[in-house]
């Protein structure tokens, strides 16, 4: 019998960060695990690295670490871990690892340690300075910028993750020049969505439409000249199912559940916005992972995803798309992102599946894409600030995307 496929983010300093981004949805975990240091011993950690081979096909294991901010278990806890991983690795088989981070404490030895080990990291950065700054404190952006240069300068490979929050969302045109111009090549954009007490969302999280709009801008630059040189999740993953392939996106797979937490005191939860104490699955320590991951309510979390959609979400023509968007971020079934979604799916599926079709016929990723480009561009070029805008959102030009950033 095959063994299940699934992927642990470990938490290796549990909920500790050493910022306290106003807008962080797993700071307040701490309060799960109370006068108990939250750092993961040597004792629990060969356990999971143990029990996460057992837990594998092989020959390729992928070890995630996240947080809270992962960096402060210490460089000493990832030396450690790298060479358990060594130890225990089975023959013939490999193994790899990513860390994601804020960025503040990377510095030369961190960086020549990551270097050394071919660690992929994922450096969380918002955009341009005060664009960052604005939800994760005064002078944080220029200290990312740093860590990137410094990873940059050690050849560490790095993807950027952007939250995409209420001061950001209309400047996709300078977010993603940022980034690019920094010479980012794998990025990821991840809107923001969190409720108030009573129900509503709050300030700092995105208008479902600027998400939308934000997305199609990105895509716009993407389309015209960056097809082929830069990585964009989102879009990678719209391609994939298009293709008839795995999304790579959980927020946008059918089912859920295959992506697992291990906190730092083994404790398992069935994803990374579900930390919640009814929820916990278990503890590896007592429970082997592969069936902690088995376990009937991982197994019913999981098909949650589907079956509890909206009305609303099964007769919509981008269903096979967005697959109603995170559990998360959905009010009785249905996604507050919704409208963003939509925008974006409805408006660059056309473009998307020419851009595979060329592709099948043979093309050159950026020969095609130009070719698509260049069609896009004489609409946008030529719109009138009066004219409804090509986006499709039913508003002016001047008051849609034509205000954008």
């Amino acid at each position: 019998m095959s063994k299940p496929s699934f992927h642990v983010m470990a938490k290796p300093a549990g909920a500790a960060c050493n910022l306290h981004c106003y807008y962080c949805f797993y700071y307040d975990k701490q309060a799960l695990y109370p006068h108990k240091r939250q750092h993961m011993d040597g004792q629990v950690l060969e356990q999971f690295v143990k029990d996460y081979y057992a837990s594998h096909s092989g020959p390729l294991v992928s070890f995630a670490w996240q947080g809270g901010e992962p960096t402060l278990a210490g460089l000493e806890f990832f030396r450690e871990a790298v060479e358990l991983q060594r130890q225990h690795c089975p023959p013939g088989w490999q193994f790899e690892n990513a860390l994601q981070t804020n960025g503040m404490l990377i510095d030369e030895e961190w960086a020549a340690f990551l270097a050394a080990e071919d660690f992929l990291i994922g450096l969380s950065w918002d955009g341009p300075g005060s664009l960052h700054d604005a939800y994760r404190g005064e002078g944080t952006g220029a200290k990312v910028q740093a860590a990137w240069r410094l990873l940059q300068q050690h050849g560490v490979k790095v993807n950027t993750l952007s939250v995409v929050h209420r001061e950001n969302a209309r400047q996709p045109r300078n977010v993603y020049s940022f980034l690019r111009g920094e010479g980012v090549e794998h990025l990821q954009f991840i809107p923001l969505v969190r409720y108030a007490d009573d129900g509503s969302l709050t300030a700092d999280s995105v208008d479902p439409l600027d998400y939308g709009r934000f997305l199609i801008g990105v895509w716009r630059q993407w389309l015209e000249r960056d097809v082929g040189s830069a990585f964009i999740q989102t879009f990678e993953g719209t391609l994939s199912q298009m293709a008839g392939l795995p999304a790579g996106l959980c927020v946008f797979s059918k089912t859920c559940g295959s992506n697992i937490i291990v906190e730092h005191n083994g404790d398992v939860y069935p994803c990374d916005h579900f930390v919640e104490a009814p929820l916990r699955l278990g503890n590896i320590t007592e429970q082997s992972l592969e069936a902690l991951v088995q376990s009937p309510e991982q197994l019913a979390f999981g098909r949650a995803k589907h079956t509890d959609l909206h009305a609303d979400c099964r007769s919509c023509p981008v269903l096979h798309l967005c697959w109603g968007g995170c559990p998360k971020d959905r009010v009785a079934g249905k996604s507050s992102l919704c409208a963003g979604y939509s925008l974006f799916f409805r408006y660059t599926e056309p473009y998307h599946q020419q851009l595979l079709e060329g592709l099948r016929r043979g093309g050159a990723a950026p020969v095609v894409a130009k070719s698509i480009a260049q069609d896009v561009a004489k609409v946008w070029n030529g719109v009138q600030r009066n004219a409804s805008c090509p986006c499709g959102s039913g508003f002016k030009y001047k008051r849609c995307c034509g205000s954008l950033q």
